[in-house]
């Protein structure tokens, strides 16, 4: 009885080692990286998008993105220069006001017999810093579907796994210095001091005359008295 209940035992921790096993396969996802950054008004956020493949083997792709138009405006992609699978890059269509994002990633062979697990860089994204706030960046996706972003199999498949694709956050503040468009403080003006065209005059200039003017009669009258 007791070797039946050890066995019984053993079966059930070895399916669910198995679950765990298939849960835990990996799947095909697009990376961002950096996925996250803090940058300012006005500077260049470039993000490099990468895939992992997993286990599938692929050939091709399509980027299908998404951002935040207000923070963040699309200047470039540029193909990685060593790309997790050999492909030319096609059709390139970004919209700056609805934030959205389309490369094409077309493979250098139609023969999918080529496929390859693949894990690395793909294409360097470039953006510009609008504005104060996060950037967002994300995938358009659907799984199974073939017109939004994907990772094509050697069967033609779309193999993407939707939910384990990156997402990027990127914290933009205000620019400084002449970035910020802020006006330098002016130095203080001191207006010139006024010269004056005449010598102030004093309170006791005109008693002064006075004396002056009566001291004169006194001596015009005594002389008309002595003659």
């Amino acid at each position: 009885m007791i070797m039946k209940k050890t066995a019984l035992l053993a079966l059930l921790m070895l399916g669910l080692f198995f679950s765990g096993a298939v849960e835990a396969k990996a799947v095909s996802k697009f990376t961002l990286n950096p996925a996250s950054g803090t940058y300012k008004v006005g500077d260049n956020i470039d993000v490099m998008v990468g895939v992992d493949s997993g286990t599938d083997k692929v050939y091709t792709a399509d980027l299908w993105m998404v951002f935040d138009a207000s923070k963040l405006e699309f200047v470039d992609a540029v193909v990685a220069a060593s790309p997790a699978f050999l492909f030319t890059k096609g059709v390139n269509n970004s919209d700056n006001t609805a934030g959205t994002l389309q490369v094409q990633l077309a493979p250098v062979s139609s023969n999918s017999n080529e496929a390859t697990t693949a894990k690395g860089d793909l294409v360097k994204l470039t953006f510009k810093a609008k504005a104060v706030g996060t950037g967002t960046l994300s995938f358009s996706c659907t799984n199974g579907s073939t017109i939004d972003a994907n990772i094509i199999n050697e069967d033609i498949t779309d193999v993407v796994s939707c939910a384990a694709n990156q997402s990027g956050s990127y914290t933009i503040q205000a620019s400084t210095g002449g970035d910020s468009g802020t006006v330098a403080p002016t130095s203080a003006v001191v207006a010139p001091t006024k010269v004056p065209s005449e010598l102030p005059q004093t309170g006791i200039l005109t008693p002064t005359i006075s004396l002056i003017v009566i001291g004169l009669v006194g001596i015009i009258a005594s002389a008309f008295l002595l003659l």
